[in-house]
């Protein structure tokens, strides 16, 4: 396999994922700036609502006994499950579209460069969009349990660890339940 090959056909699969305007085109800031402000206020939705769950549920008391640790770990996981659970399910949808595109297959095809290296590039573009969706729903998670928890210095490097690793599974989970 070329590295050359693969990162051309990674290059092109991800101006397919992520159709950004050319030079010579004129670009639209409005509708590109409107995007970005609707994406910030949906995220700040959602992290003022999972904040006020976050905080409800970790003064729980089982038995008469307030333990905010172990409900933090019980909520985190849930939002954990439900992270993978969003990320699987657009994964399926991405990996489809990707594998099944009719855009330029037949060019692929004929072209010296094995379908083993067009397979995998596309699988490398799907990994880095997980990496993307990892980092600010990770992130925004872990943020709000820092917040609500104030724990040590390990916490972020759990945090790092749960990102590095998290892409993985939804991309496994995907490409399980899509093959026919």
């Amino acid at each position: 396999y070329s590295m050359s090959d693969f990162l051309t056909l990674f290059k092109y699969d991800f101006k397919l994922q992520f159709p950004f305007k050319g030079k010579k085109e004129k670009r639209d800031f409005v509708g590109g700036f409107s995007s970005f402000l609707i994406t910030a206020l949906i995220v700040a939705v959602f992290v003022y609502l999972f904040a006020t769950i976050a905080n409800n549920y970790v003064l729980v008391e089982i038995n008469k006994v307030k333990d905010p640790q172990s409900r933090a770990l019980e909520l985190m996981n849930v939002f954990y499950v439900a992270i993978i659970a969003i990320m699987s399910l657009t994964g399926v949808e991405q990996m489809r579209k990707s594998l099944t595109e009719k855009k330029n297959k037949t060019i692929f095809l004929r072209l010296p460069v094995e379908p083993q290296q067009i397979f995998i590039s596309k699988i490398a573009v799907l990994l880095l969009m997980n990496y993307v969706l990892a980092f600010v729903l990770v992130g925004a998670t872990n943020t709000i349990f820092y917040i609500a928890l104030k724990p040590d210095m390990m916490y972020w490097i759990y945090t790092v660890g749960i990102w590095l690793v998290f892409p993985f599974v939804p991309l496994l989970i995907s490409s399980i339940l899509i093959i026919p």
